[in-house]
């Protein structure tokens, strides 16, 4: 049994999140490292679920903004918006959910969030071949 996720892991600046959450005043010169994940899987009745994953770290010696401490809740709201905004990305980059998806479950934190869904539509013979992972996603 082949058990190679279909990852795609795109090490990009998330400009938005990183504004969040990075140093406000650059004194320490760090930029957070951002990291995401879509995995997929497709059961053996043709389900298809998928969990979109991102997470951003801020690097040793990074400091708060001066000026206090930042709103949380507008925080995030704006890491929610985000990511919510890179999953369409990838579902559309990819072709994985062409008639959309129903979210399971989603957890949005201070440095680490992930989206579960289930696609609307059943999987083809084509989405077996090109998003072939087979294991436990959740």
């Amino acid at each position: 049994m082949m058990r190679s996720p279909y990852y795609l892991s795109t090490p990009m600046l998330f400009f938005s999140l990183i504004a969040c959450a990075s140093n406000g005043n650059g004194a320490h010169g760090s930029v957070p490292e951002f990291d995401e994940h879509f995995v997929t899987n497709i059961t053996s009745d043709g389900t298809k679920f998928f969990s979109y994953s991102a997470s951003i770290s801020r690097p040793s010696g990074g400091g708060r903004p001066s000026g206090g401490r930042p709103d949380q809740a507008a925080m995030q709201s704006k890491i929610e918006e985000k990511l919510r905004q890179r999953l369409e990305q990838k579902i559309s980059e990819t072709g994985y959910c062409r008639e959309g998806y129903i979210e399971i479950n989603s957890y949005i934190g201070r440095g680490n969030s992930q989206i579960r869904g289930k696609c609307k539509e059943g999987a083809t013979d084509r989405d077996r071949l090109t998003f072939n992972y087979s294991g436990p996603l959740f």
